[in-house]
């Protein structure tokens, strides 16, 4: 077994193998439950190393609890993996707080804490073929000063105000069960710190269930106390599924820039676009989460090289044309699991550099 931290900061865009990629074995509707399970990867599998669950701390029998075929990872029926029967997944009775409305009929399956987490395996494997969607990388106009800090190997206090998913929902870490992966904020100032040599004050004023009307009302109370180098602002799904239109989510944006520069005048910016919603859960996919991307992409190209955008929606769009959403969520509607988290944590410092 690898050590579990051991290159989770590795964009999943590079290399030649896939480290954890997680999967959630639900069955297709209609799939009899003694036929085989096919999951979609990431890339096509030239060999799978290991299967694990997601705490990592169970391996499971290449051969009988799994096998690869044609470059997939194929769950034969009588395996030890154990398979999501598709009429749980998508309830056909309400059960309240543990489903919500479901595009195709019925109730989609809802669980904030471990259980989806539970439910959801780990596959690592070398691969040949290639990432083909986009790539985040630096900008060498952007963000020169967060950048020389790093360089010289000062100090920076890392700034981070954001809804649920910035406050580590469904991480392992911030759950306290196996693997005890760190929430995404953390995971990039500890990169900071372990690639830059930079000591990295992280400061998370993050909150669950918030909208970024909330940060432009409390940025001065979070951190008006300290000097933030770099602030990172990551809302977007709460105001995309509680339908604010785009334009004021980005006037938000906006405002919180001009509150952290108004507290250091040199302090720069990240804006990370969210992760997308569940597809089949319509009253969070109301699909003006993708719309916040490309105005973000205008307001950074505004401020004159301070800001920068972490495009984490066309990441994840690329994800979700290769797999499921269910793959990658640690809720099943709006919240990464411990995978997601990394391509968050990755998106971020690759705009960083």
């Amino acid at each position: 077994m690898r050590n579990q931290t051991y290159d989770y900061m590795k964009p999943v865009w590079t290399g030649d193998t896939a480290l954890y990629e997680s999967f959630w074995p639900v069955l297709a509707k209609d799939q009899a439950a003694d036929s085989d399970t096919v999951i979609p990867l990431l890339y096509r599998a030239d060999e799978i190393e290991e299967v694990r669950t997601l705490s990592l701390e169970t391996a499971f029998e290449k051969g009988k609890d799994y096998y690869a075929e044609d470059g997939r990872l194929i769950i034969p029926a009588g395996s030890a993996i154990k398979r999501f029967p598709w009429d749980e997944y998508v309830l056909k009775e309400e059960k309240p707080g543990k489903c919500f409305p479901c595009s195709l009929g019925g109730w989609v399956f809802f669980s904030e804490g471990p259980t989806v987490h539970d439910m959801q395996y780990a596959v690592t494997y070398r691969h040949s073929d290639s990432w083909l969607g986009p790539i985040p990388g630096p900008n060498p106009s952007r963000l020169t000063k967060f950048k020389a800090k790093l360089a010289d190997k000062r100090p920076v206090q890392v700034a981070f105000t954001g809804d649920s998913i910035t406050t580590g929902g469904n991480s392992t870490g911030v759950m306290n069960v196996p693997p005890y992966l760190p929430m995404w904020p953390t995971m990039v100032t500890d990169w900071i710190e372990d690639v830059h040599g930079c000591p990295a004050l992280n400061l998370n004023r993050s909150r669950g269930g918030v909208c970024s009307d909330w940060g432009v009302e409390t940025a001065e109370e979070s951190f008006s106390e300290y000097r933030p180098d770099l602030c990172v602002i990551a809302y977007g799904m709460n105001d995309a599924s509680g339908r604010r239109t785009s334009a004021s989510v980005i006037e938000n944006y906006k405002t919180i820039t001009d509150k952290l520069l108004a507290i250091n005048p040199d302090c720069e910016f990240i804006y990370v676009s969210t992760m997308l919603p569940n597809p089949i859960a319509p009253g969070f996919s109301s699909g003006l989460h993708a719309e916040h991307e490309p105005l973000m992409l205008d307001l950074a190209a505004e401020t004159g090289g301070i800001a920068d955008v972490a495009p984490v929606t066309s990441v994840h769009k690329y994800l979700l044309s290769r797999k499921r959403f269910f793959d990658m969520t640690g809720n099943n509607i709006n919240h990464c699991n411990d995978f997601m988290a990394r391509v968050y944590a990755q998106t971020i410092c690759a705009v960083i550099g």
